[in-house]
């Protein structure tokens, strides 16, 4: 597991270019709790939960909160009864939810299942996870039944082997191998009938990290491999509305990511769809309530996170003030100057920033929002691949993109 902590270190204050597309986002209730990442999450009827994860005084947790999607508001549950744990999976079968695996307090990895009753509000502890203990593992239903997979296991190894788990004998049952290399950080969802898994690190690359795609059909146990995904990506939230999927934010191969991608399971594509108009951010919790999405908390560079946003995919764009072509920064590739236009937003002055791949920032101006351009000397700066940032009048960070050096 050494990659999996270099990978987390050397990438851990970037950030990825905006992408527009449809659909719009909406903030709704922060979470009434400090930032929180490593949390697992799911859905009952209107109601979305997340549960344990470490908060920003480093304490790991085992709290669990209810968000109702009719008020808009956060209420707090019973806790699990459990050591608080991080790196575990979440799924929800009826009116039950199910937190399983993961790393608990006293730095152990735990089989532990415990089942939610959301009509009682308790826990009840369930028959062990019957597969090799793991952390950072993918977990979704399909109908009466759960499933779990891949993973980092506790031996040091990344695992691809698949388990179901049956609430009605409390059983678990090893299904076929996930079809692509064993990895670690993945995500999924299910659409229906089928379960889907992509994207992750495998620490017997290179490459590390992954790019594919498979779908699970469990009445013949078998997988197929779908489209790749549009590039690069781990520790997502991954959530379906009707016969979509969806991964928001996450890690690629250059940057924290703040963007959607969306796969049509009838078409077998992926398309880029609104960013989400907040930080970029790493293991956000993420779930779906009927023709919603919900994406949240999360780590942002150093920063936990505890906001909460909702996706409607037949918006009309992405709530914020600014369109294509408000914000420009030329040339690119540029030699010794670069300039920036913006204009057509709210506030008299955004800010610009550049960064190199390591995080670390070069230069930060202010720029005026009425058109005119701003040229900005970058002599001293070696060739190379460069990322900038455009924060709004209220710190928002509203574009952000790649620019080459080449002189």
């Amino acid at each position: 597991m050494i990659y999996k902590k270099i990978f987390m270190l050397a990438f851990g204050t970037l950030f990825f270019y905006h992408v527009h597309g449809q659909g719009l986002w909406t903030q709704k209730a922060d979470i009434p709790t400090s930032g929180r990442v490593d949390a697992a999450s799911f859905s009952i009827g209107t109601k979305g939960y997340f549960a344990c994860g470490f908060d920003t005084n480093g304490r790991l947790t085992n709290d669990f909160w209810e968000w109702d999607q009719i008020t808009n508001t956060w209420v707090q549950k019973a806790s699990l009864p459990g050591l608080p744990r991080r790196r575990h999976v979440a799924f929800s079968i009826g009116t039950k939810g199910y937190v399983c695996v993961g790393i608990d307090s006293t730095h152990n990895f735990t089989n532990e299942v415990w089942e939610w009753d959301q009509t009682t509000n308790t826990w009840s502890q369930k028959s062990d996870f019957a597969g090799p203990c793991r952390d950072l593992a993918v977990g979704f239903s399909i109908g009466s039944k759960g499933y779990l997979g891949t993973g980092g296991g506790c031996s040091g190894n990344q695992t691809k082997d698949f388990w179901e788990y049956d609430p009605a004998t409390d059983t678990w049952t090893q299904k076929a191998d996930y079809g692509g290399p064993a990895r670690y950080d993945a995500q999924g969802f299910s659409i229906g009938n089928k379960g889907y898994i992509g994207g992750g690190i495998s620490d017997t690359g290179p490459p590390f990290l992954q790019i594919d795609f498979w779908e699970y059909d469990p009445d013949s146990n078998t997988w197929t491999q779908k489209a790749n995904l549009p590039e690069y990506r781990c520790n997502a939230a991954g959530f379906s509305i009707g016969n979509s999927g969806y991964f928001c934010a996450g890690v690629n191969d250059i940057s924290q990511l703040n963007d959607l991608i969306e796969w049509d399971q009838s078409k077998n594509i992926w398309t880029h769809k609104a960013s989400l108009t907040a930080q970029v951010r790493v293991v956000p919790i993420g779930f779906s309530i009927g023709n919603k999405g919900y994406v949240g908390m999360g780590v942002s560079a150093q920063s936990l996170l505890n906001d909460f946003w909702e996706y409607t995919p037949e918006g009309d764009g992405i709530k914020e003030l600014i369109n294509e072509g408000a914000i420009n920064v030329y040339p690119n590739p540029a030699e010794n100057n670069i300039n920036v236009e913006i204009k057509g937003l709210t506030g008299d002055l955004c800010k610009f920033t550049l960064r190199n791949l390591l995080g670390s920032k070069l230069l930060e101006k202010d720029v005026k929002t009425d058109g005119s351009s701003l040229s900005i000397n970058i002599e001293k700066l070696n060739n190379g691949l460069y990322i900038y940032e455009v924060l709004n009048a209220d710190g928002i960070n509203i574009k952000s993109g790649r620019l080459v050096i080449s002189k």
